[in-house]
């Protein structure tokens, strides 16, 4: 064990590494968000406030098993999506790939804000 400690060298901590530990960090801080951000959604799809209930659900109120098919389909959609965007990256490289994928948020944030 001692041999081993004296062959480490010490890491030095640059601005890239810090770089790359909040890039980690804010990319994991989105997903939980956006994760629980399901929760603001299921109060509509739920239908046990009929002022919050969505148009054509008012009838129809999930299941707790309906419940956790829409969550658990925002995880997999995640998963879905990260595989495929690996692919578009292997295909036609990083720049094009996220460079296209901002875009496309856009035109859906402009979407969803120009939506009656």
């Amino acid at each position: 064990l001692a041999a081993a400690e004296k062959d480490e060298q010490p890491v030095k901590i640059t601005w890239r590494l810090i770089l790359l530990g909040v890039n980690g960090g804010m990319g994991g801080f989105m997903f939980g968000y956006d994760t629980g951000s399901i929760n603001g959604a299921l109060l509509q799809l739920t239908g046990r406030r009929s002022a919050m209930v969505c148009p054509g659900l008012e009838s129809h109120a999930l299941s707790n098993y309906q419940q956790e098919i829409v969550v658990s389909s925002v995880v997999l959609g995640a998963f879905l999506s990260s595989v495929f965007a690996g692919m578009l990256i292997s295909r036609f490289g990083r720049q094009p790939t996220i460079l296209s994928a901002a875009i496309l948020l856009a035109l859906g944030s402009a979407g969803m804000g120009l939506a009656t």
